[in-house]
């Protein structure tokens, strides 16, 4: 469960590393596929957060892809991620960056669409 004051890490290409959360969007602890209201923590300089003009203190959106705790499907299988971590959104909720690595849940084509195609692995 993601709460006020989680780290997450950000697996997109916009170059942010880390982020903190500051509030979940219309529940008290968000999971998978829930908005959240962040701010960065750490960027990467290599993967041109210079050219986006992204700096430490900013507040964005963020979707929220992969948790820790055990997510359980319908057919009865149990999914869990090694990692908190999200995609960064603008404030008309379009993905910042334009790739995103490693694998996410299906369960998010109903909503995210878009922000699911960027990704490399769908389970």
């Amino acid at each position: 469960m993601i709460q006020k004051g989680t780290l997450l890490k950000i697996t997109d290409n916009s170059g942010v590393k880390e982020v903190k959360c500051i509030q979940v969007l219309k529940k008290k602890q968000g999971s998978l596929g829930d908005l959240a209201v962040v701010s960065v923590q750490k960027l990467d300089p290599k993967k041109g957060s210079k050219l986006k003009k992204i700096k430490k203190g900013e507040i964005f959106f963020c979707l929220i892809v992969r948790t820790k705790v055990k997510f359980l499907r319908q057919d009865g299988c149990k999914l869990k991620f090694l990692e908190n971590s999200g995609v960064l959104l603008n404030n008309q909720f379009n993905p910042l960056g334009s790739r995103s690595t490693g694998p996410t849940i299906r369960e998010l084509r109903k909503h995210h669409v878009k922000i699911l195609s960027t990704f490399e692995k769908v389970i």
